[in-house]
């Protein structure tokens, strides 16, 4: 997985590409240029992490991809923290979800396993399901964590 044509790809799945590249204080040629790797043109890790938020705040679908190509690149997995508690959540609810998603991932695990081999297919599946199981895990203790806090004493909130 190259990370440059990760970058590259969610670029172009931005709504406005020309737009995309004024607010990254470039031209859509220039942006261009440094995605597709033309001599003497580099596209720096700010201009990445840029274009990521870019991304994210237009929506654009799998707007981490880049960073998702440099972890498996790395051999390691991308798991993405949940932005904020979302308002009323029920902590059980999310315990549930969280249960459904252990299941779905030790469903998809045992099958890839079931053959004794683990195809690359397979084993992206099983890094998919864990990261969100891994998602999940962090947005139920996110919940408690606020249940908790809004249960102390005004003058103990925001201490460990």
């Amino acid at each position: 997985m190259n990370r440059l044509i990760a970058s590259l790809h969610l670029a172009r799945r931005h709504p406005d590409f020309d737009v995309l590249a004024a607010h990254m204080g470039l031209s859509a040629d220039t942006l261009r240029k440094k995605l597709t790797r033309v001599e003497n043109y580099n596209f720096f890790v700010r201009e990445e992490e840029l274009l990521i938020e870019l991304c994210q705040s237009a929506n654009v679908p799998d707007s981490l991809a880049p960073l998702t190509a440099a972890a498996a690149n790395a051999g390691a997995l991308l798991v993405t923290m949940p932005r904020t508690m979302p308002e009323g959540s029920p902590t059980f609810k999310c315990l549930a979800d969280a249960a459904q998603e252990f299941g779905q991932f030790m469903s998809t695990a045992a099958e890839a396993l079931a053959d004794g081999k683990v195809t690359a297919n397979e084993l992206k599946a099983i890094e998919t399901q864990f990261a969100e199981l891994v998602a999940m895990g962090q947005t139920c203790l996110a919940n408690m964590a606020a249940i908790h806090e809004a249960g102390k004493p005004r003058h103990e909130r925001g201490v460990a």
